[in-house]
């Protein structure tokens, strides 16, 4: 049995909602998935419309991605917003984002199924993705903060 390839299975989602392959489609997807980090829509159409795509096309084609569940949203920081790929095209992650630099680093463990089998119990419901994003301050901020903060130690 072959497993299907995040491209493969993006095709056959297009296919599978009545939507073409198109080489604008394509080619954000592509982008996407060699991405490590979520990208904002404009940071995205700037470097697509280097490669032929029009930014409003990028937009577009996000749209149509988020709405067929290829892509997600993730709150940047000072209310910017981006998108990644969702699973299965990308492994199910969380994040975690430093309040201090703005970084977003991506958080591999999810201990949230036990959890979610709970809430869908009590609350008859059917929960059918989630995301977390988990904010705070990197080890670097963390001691920048710590240094910069008043003593608590007063001199007479």
């Amino acid at each position: 049995m072959t497993v299907d390839t995040p491209e493969q299975m993006f095709r056959k989602a297009l296919h599978a909602h009545g939507y073409r392959v198109t080489p604008d489609r394509l080619r954000v997807f592509r982008h996407l998935l060699a991405r490590t980090q979520p990208v904002a829509v404009a940071e995205l159409a700037e470097t697509l419309a280097g490669e032929g795509t029009h930014p409003v096309t990028v937009y577009r084609v996000i749209d149509c991605l988020s709405d067929l569940g290829v892509v997600h949203p993730v709150l940047l920081g000072n209310s910017a917003v981006g998108f990644e790929l969702s699973a299965p095209f990308r492994d199910h992650h969380h994040h975690l984002r430093c309040r201090g630099c703005g970084r977003l680093f991506d958080l591999a463990e999810c201990e949230l199924d036990p959890v979610i089998r709970r809430i869908e119990e009590v609350h008859h419901y059917r929960v059918e993705a989630h995301e977390l994003t988990l904010e705070g301050l990197c080890d670097r901020c963390a001691q920048k903060e710590a240094a910069s903060a008043p003593s608590s130690h007063h001199q007479a």
